[in-house]
């Protein structure tokens, strides 16, 4: 199992964040697009943060556009990175005990299973009875 140390180096140099940066560079020196990357990431960082705060109360996958919102910020402003990184480990770190505890829990699964297997179950059918005249269907 890898380390939580492991895991964020891993992402800040994986293929797409080299990628991004030699991206950032060839932006930072056109003379125009220079000017224009700040507010682009303002406003696009700001879209998927605000979206993913909305999708928190409505169904959608708001966590993961918060998450999608601060990296894309944190390619611009240091504090945005500095949390980023903080709630990745956390995220990372809480994953980590949910596959420990499953682990755990797993044979105490397995043994309410197996002595589940001999209770006998009993169901009767709840009759219907079919009204003729208005072709309703009545439970009795």
């Amino acid at each position: 199992m890898k380390t939580l140390e492991d895991e964020v180096t891993e992402s800040e140099t994986s293929k797409f964040h080299l990628w991004l940066e030699k991206k950032k560079a060839r932006m930072h020196a056109h003379p125009v697009l220079k000017h224009l990357y700040k507010p682009l990431v303002i406003a696009v960082g700001g879209f998927c943060f605000i979206a993913g705060l909305i999708m928190l109360v409505t169904p959608g996958p708001g966590w993961l556009f918060i998450f999608i919102g601060l990296g894309i910020w944190g390619t611009e402003f240091a504090w945005a990175h500095r949390l980023n990184q903080r709630l990745k480990k956390l995220v990372i770190s809480l994953w980590h005990r949910y596959v420990a505890w499953r682990e755990k829990r797993k044979p105490r699964r397995q043994r309410v299973k197996h002595s589940l297997k001999d209770v006998p179950v009993y169901f009767e059918p709840v009759p219907r009875i079919l009204n003729q005249d208005a072709g309703h269907t009545f439970i009795r």
